[in-house]
């Protein structure tokens, strides 16, 4: 899979939203701020209505979804057209299911065995999950030496920050950091745009 371009920018947003009326203005609001690459988390009953939202109305954004852990996501993912998704774990239905809809799929994964069990569905571009608090950049460092696959790349997610995004980064098997310490879903809810803006323009400054 090329994944090189799509995430070129390094920082994927995560967004949890309550309200799909929501949805437009604060794609609105991280596109202007140069945020390109957004994932839905599939955790709200408006998700899925959001997401479709920002799909239509924006076009220039790579829009991915995240919580991918049914074949009912994984539907509406191939439905949308989705770039790219991320699960939390690593379930051999779920990777079977996207590879049959030819689904840009991430699985997540923490520890040795579930990089092996991703592997052998001829995944390797990975999510590291919950980065932080499996470890950190020291633990990441570690399964990528025992993985003992140069091919093998990670985006982190958990516990991601503007502080500690660069300590990933920084390293050449990580491809880019996912989090949603730029759009927190109380933010998002008080819909305080210039808050979420400043956030996401300091956080690619620090890149």
């Amino acid at each position: 899979m090329n994944y090189s371009e799509l995430f070129i920018s390094k920082i994927i947003v995560l967004v949890e939203i309550q309200n799909h009326k929501d949805a437009y203005d604060l794609a609105s609001c991280l596109v202007d701020s140069g945020i390109i690459n957004i994932e839905v988390a599939l955790r709200t009953p408006n998700s899925k209505k959001a997401a479709e939202i920002i799909k239509k109305s924006f076009p220039k954004i790579n829009l991915g979804l995240g919580t991918v852990t049914s074949k009912e996501d994984v539907d509406f993912a191939s439905n949308l057209s989705s770039k790219f998704c991320f699960a939390p774990d690593c379930n051999p239905k779920i990777l079977e299911e996207c590879i049959q809809k030819k689904i840009f799929f991430i699985p997540g994964v923490s520890n040795l065995e579930e990089i092996k069990l991703a592997k052998r569905y001829g995944y390797n571009l990975l999510k590291f999950f919950p980065a932080e608090s499996s470890g950190g950049i020291k633990k990441l460092e570690l399964l990528n030496q025992k993985a003992l696959d140069n091919n093998l790349s990670f985006i982190p997610s958990g516990g991601i920050n503007e502080l500690n995004m660069n300590s990933y980064l920084n390293k050449s098997f990580v491809k880019a950091v996912a989090g949603s310490w730029i759009a927190p879903k109380k933010i998002i809810s008080s819909r305080n745009w210039k808050e979420i803006s400043q956030r996401a323009k300091i956080s690619l400054n620090n890149i």
